[in-house]
């Protein structure tokens, strides 16, 4: 049976969501920050919407996996910049039309091509390679 604690009297920003005992899940408002979160040891936490009719995972944290965040499709920032998929299952990171994209490190920077070529392009034609 879930139990719902509007007002928990311990917690007073604090609303528990639990299953027969078992506290599952909270919402807690700390100095007007809101934390939405699991409550059961290495439990996921899914944001799952209605896409079009049918429901899926928009995004899923895996907390047996320190929180790590994984996202069903592409991730797009409010200036147009994407990280995504192209289609063809390679990772593509774009911005947006003239905008650059800039790689800055305080040490290496390292391209692993396990396919032996790195390939650089403008406008789509090669316009060196490393192989």
């Amino acid at each position: 049976m879930l139990t719902f604690y509007l007002k928990n009297p311990d917690y007073d920003h604090y609303w528990f969501f639990d299953d027969d005992g078992t506290r599952v899940f909270s919402i807690a408002q700390v100095s007007s920050d809101v934390y939405i979160g699991t409550e059961a040891v290495d439990k996921d936490l899914f944001i799952r919407v209605n896409d079009g009719g049918s429901v899926i995972t928009a995004l899923a944290f895996d907390a047996s996996a320190a929180g790590a965040a994984t996202f069903n499709s592409n991730i797009t920032f409010g200036d147009g910049h994407t990280i995504g998929n192209d289609g063809d299952d390679n990772l593509t990171i774009a911005s947006s039309a003239n905008e650059n994209i800039i790689i800055d490190s305080a040490d290496d920077i390292i391209l692993d091509a396990d396919g032996g070529d790195v390939i650089f392009r403008d406008g789509g034609a090669e316009k060196m390679r490393l192989d």
